[in-house]
């Protein structure tokens, strides 16, 4: 799975299995952050129209893979 196949619903059910909290919503994305730590949110675009939404989708596998200490192209297959 590529950046540009994943949507909103892969991302959220990826971070609630990895031990992720929402934290807060709003019209165009909704903040995440680990349980553990509640300073590293993240950010995770809801609208995939918009036309930033793959680079948003991007940004926050890169993220991801910081918090993880492993590659974002291994982070990215795993959100399904």
């Amino acid at each position: 799975m590529t950046t540009s196949d994943i949507g909103f619903d892969e991302l959220t059910s990826y971070l609630s299995r990895s031990g992720w909290q929402h934290s807060m919503a709003g019209a165009l994305s909704e903040a995440w952050h680990p349980v553990h730590d509640l300073d590293s949110t993240v950010l995770v675009p809801k609208v995939a129209a918009a036309p930033d939404f793959s680079r948003a989708v991007k940004m926050l596998t890169t993220e991801l893979s910081k918090q993880e200490n492993r590659p974002a192209d291994e982070v990215a297959p795993e959100i399904s």
